[in-house]
């Protein structure tokens, strides 16, 4: 769990309140994961090297989106987190990857991809997810299951060098 510290002065002496401060994901790579951007009388919380992506399947079709652009000439180690529910039957999937890759020459190579682990409702069994290289993106691709329609979202988050 993130917490954060404000002191406020209160009374009208100066100091933020809890209204000053606002926090936020962002695709920005930064070393730290986390930062702090002030602008005038408000704080925003960024949380770094972060990408949400919500995505649909209805049947057994796959369904792609990017999820990441990696800069050239670059190594990135990621972890994403994925969840599916279908709202008809009240059922859900989920599960976590974790995979290293890099690009150069402006192409991705996804060089391991492994699933953490994957679990779900029995009717939702059949569905998968995958990491792929696409060109110069990483997209993510998710498979659905014939007669459901599922909501997808991925959280992707990754650390990238130099």
């Amino acid at each position: 769990m993130s917490q954060f510290y404000v002191n406020s002065t209160g009374g009208g002496g100066g100091g933020l309140t809890p209204a000053d401060v606002l926090a936020s994901d962002t695709v920005d790579n930064d070393s730290e994961g986390i930062r702090a951007v002030i602008s005038g009388d408000t704080v925003t919380i960024e949380l770094t090297n972060r990408i949400s992506v919500p995505s649909s399947t209805t049947g057994a079709v796959t369904e792609s989106a990017t999820i990441f652009t990696p800069v050239d000439d670059s190594g990135f180690t990621y972890r994403v987190l994925i969840s599916g529910y279908d709202a008809i039957n009240d059922e859900t999937t989920g599960g976590e990857l974790i995979g290293i890759g890099r690009k150069s020459a402006g192409a991705v190579t996804i060089i391991a991809d492994n699933d953490v682990f994957s679990d779900g409702d029995t009717g939702l069994a059949a569905t998968d997810w995958d990491i792929l290289a696409n060109g110069a993106d990483v997209d993510i691709q998710f498979l659905g299951v014939a007669g459901r329609t599922i909501a997808w979202r991925a959280l992707f988050e990754y650390i990238q060098t130099p």
